[in-house]
């Protein structure tokens, strides 16, 4: 799933990701929360995922 990640008020980068079991991807050592929404960016279509804890 193309990811585009977000912390606090700051946009990330945008990758391809697998969700866990909780509907999160792990970044190295950051959690995101992958939300409903969706933007598109230059990879296409991406549904936003925050910052949740590292």
């Amino acid at each position: 799933m193309l990811i585009k990640c977000q912390y606090g008020d700051a946009d990330g980068h945008v990758g391809d990701y697998e969700l866990d079991i909780d509907g999160a991807v792990t970044i190295g050592f950051q959690k995101y929360l992958v939300t409903k929404e969706e933007v598109n960016t230059s990879r296409g279509l991406a549904r936003v995922a925050t910052w949740i804890w590292d």
